[in-house]
């Protein structure tokens, strides 16, 4: 991640502004900095369960500790680092580019049409949305 990251700060000092211009590099910078939230809730996190060790149950200590508060971060720690990873898997896209030409077609064909997807996939979301919330209403 380190070195990813001096490589990019060093590519944003060569292209100056034009560095800006490029989508991937805002979705590297998101991705980035996503890592280090990530790690940050992780080390707090680890703060507070070094607390639990040799707690009592049923202690009063244990009634005063923060149990919901350590689940909301263990949660939110999980979300970042599931955003995280679809960022992760969208920037290969950027890599895959640079292999084939095919695909770099690919890809242009899907950036010029966005317009008309973005539409298509709210579309998608509006039908899968109704069939998820049916099966959980059905199935549990």
């Amino acid at each position: 991640l380190g070195i990813l990251m001096m490589f990019d700060i060093y590519k944003m000092f060569k292209m100056k502004a034009s560095y800006f211009t490029s989508g991937w590099h805002l979705i590297s910078w998101i991705n980035y900095t996503a890592f280090i939230l990530h790690l940050v809730v992780r080390v707090e996190n680890g703060g507070l369960e070094r607390q639990l060790s040799g707690m009592e149950p049923l202690s009063a200590e244990a009634e005063a500790f923060p149990w919901h508060y350590l689940s909301y971060r263990e949660d939110l720690s999980f979300f970042i680092n599931a955003f995280n990873a679809l960022l992760s898997w969208l920037r290969l896209l950027n890599y895959i580019e640079a292999i084939s030409p095919g695909t770099r077609q690919l890809t242009g064909t899907i950036a010029q049409s966005s317009n008309e997807l973005s539409t298509l996939m709210v579309l998608f979301f509006i039908v899968y949305g109704g069939y998820s919330i049916a099966f959980t209403l059905a199935f549990g």
